[in-house]
């Protein structure tokens, strides 16, 4: 069964598709979560509303999948300009006749 959707839906999905899993491992890496998430709730205090906590979580969720997304953009690009899936084929292929 495939699902049918329209060209520009297609392409946002395409874009932040293999983004995501890079996201989920830049946030979870120790070195972001010490330097970058650690901080982010220290400023507030402690005796906030419900509503207000609810809603500072889901911006400061959106602000950290913003900076992933931002990072691992800049891995792509980086792979991209270095050819990292060509290198990978190559050493693939390689290894695959050593071992035949």
């Amino acid at each position: 069964m495939h699902i049918k959707i329209n060209k520009f839906l297609r392409k946002i999905i395409c874009f932040f598709g293999p983004l995501t899993f890079g996201v989920y491992l830049i946030h979870d890496n120790r070195f972001i979560r010490a330097l970058i998430i650690k901080p982010l709730f220290r400023k507030y205090s402690s005796n906030l509303k419900l509503s207000y906590i609810i809603l500072l979580i889901v911006i400061k969720g959106f602000q950290i999948l913003c900076f992933c997304f931002f990072i691992d953009f800049l891995r792509n690009i980086i792979f991209i300009i270095l050819k990292i899936k060509k290198l990978c084929i190559f050493f693939d292929k390689k290894i695959n006749n050593l071992l035949k």
